[in-house]
């Protein structure tokens, strides 16, 4: 599986190779690596713009972008995305910290370059899953799932919508088993609705979770 950067900025990478022994290394010597740039972002994005075929983008374990450049596809690549289990960045300079949103990992260029890039080589290089939360904090995203996790139970509890139900949280398999309670576990199979009182057992059960792993 390969890595997908769309980054019409050359210069920019130089300048950060130049400074970066690292950064040097994966840039000139990482076979993973496919980097799209000039006429080759811009086909790309015309691509995706046109809705052309592209099931060829499900041979990549990830794509990561200039945010900037591919804004005006920003949809429907995250859809495409989506439908392929494929992790997204977006990395800019107009970003001074990391945050996701919409299942996507937001991040300043250097931190992508610098510090993701990195980590994402090691993990396709040693087969293991890519986990966007594990390419933002480090080794302690699972906390930071979970944590997450919470606020989204927290959120739903204290809005008291009869109307969403546990599909609606988009918990995958990934953290349901993190998160190791069989009541979630059975209310998002079965995609149940609004409980107040199962939603505040589920919220003790990873905060005490939570506290062991920290």
């Amino acid at each position: 599986m390969k890595i997908l950067i769309i980054d019409e900025k050359k210069t920019r990478r130089e300048e950060l190779a130049s400074i970066n022994k690292e950064v040097n290394n994966i840039l000139k010597n990482c076979d993973q690596l496919h980097i799209l740039t000039g006429n080759e972002c811009t086909s790309f994005i015309e691509e995706i713009r046109s809705n052309k075929e592209t099931s060829h983008i499900a041979k990549y374990a990830i794509i990561c972008c200039h945010h900037t450049f591919v804004e005006k596809i920003e949809d429907q690549l995250k859809e495409i995305c989506r439908k392929n289990s494929i992790p997204l960045i977006f990395f800019s300079g107009r970003y001074s910290y990391s945050y996701m949103s919409d299942n996507v990992l937001q991040l300043s260029v250097d931190k992508f370059y610098t510090q993701a890039l990195p980590c994402i080589v090691q993990d396709i290089k040693a087969e293991n899953p890519l986990i966007l939360e594990k390419i933002e904090f480090g080794e302690d995203y699972e906390v930071a799932i979970l944590m997450n996790t919470r606020n989204k139970l927290i959120e739903w509890l204290e809005a008291e919508d009869d109307t969403q139900t546990y599909s609606e949280l988009d918990l995958d398999s990934y953290v349901l088993e993190l998160a190791n309670d069989a009541s979630l576990t059975e209310c998002v199979h079965e995609d149940k609705g609004y409980n107040p009182t199962l939603l505040r057992e589920q919220i003790n059960s990873i905060s005490s979770l939570i506290k062991q792993k920290i």
